[in-house]
C-alpha cells in the first residue's frame, strides 16, 4: 500500500482546487492526509482504507481516513531526538485545529479538522 499516500495527496487536493482553496489549505491539507494515510497502512495494516475531505464549516475543513480496525487507536508520542519515527501526529496536531477518532464495531475513522484561512 505504499501508493496509498500519493493517491490519498492527489485526492484531497483535486478537492480543494474544485472548493477553491487550493493555495489557502493545500499544503497543510496534504501533509497531514500523508501522515493519517501512513499511520493507517503501518499500525493498522487494514487490506483497504478511504480517505474524506467535507467542508464543516466555511472556515474549517475535515479529512478523515477510515481503516477497517477498531482496536488500534492513534496515539500522540513525544518521541526523542534519536527515534527515526513516531512524529506523524504530532505534526497533526501542529497543523490542525483539533483531530481525534471515532470507532465502530467494524471501523475507525481518524479525522482531522484544518482551519480555512480568510481570502480577504
Amino acid at each position: 500500500m505504499r501508493e496509498s499516500s500519493p493517491i490519498a495527496r492527489y485526492f484531497v487536493c483535486g478537492v480543494l482546487r474544485v472548493w477553491g482553496l487550493a493555495g489557502r489549505v493545500e499544503d497543510d491539507a496534504a501533509l497531514v492526509v500523508t501522515e493519517l494515510v501512513n499511520n493507517a497502512v503501518r499500525h493498522a495494516r487494514t487490506p483497504s482504507l478511504r480517505v474524506t475531505v467535507c467542508r464543516t464549516t466555511v472556515s474549517t475543513i475535515r479529512l478523515g481516513v477510515i481503516d477497517l480496525v477498531p482496536a488500534r487507536l492513534p496515539v500522540l508520542r513525544k518521541p526523542s531526538e534519536w527515534d527515526i519515527s513516531g512524529r506523524g501526529l504530532a505534526m497533526v496536531d501542529v497543523l490542525a485545529r483539533n483531530w481525534g477518532y471515532s470507532r465502530s464495531p467494524w471501523a475507525k475513522c481518524v479525522w482531522a479538522e484544518l482551519e480555512v484561512p480568510d481570502a480577504s
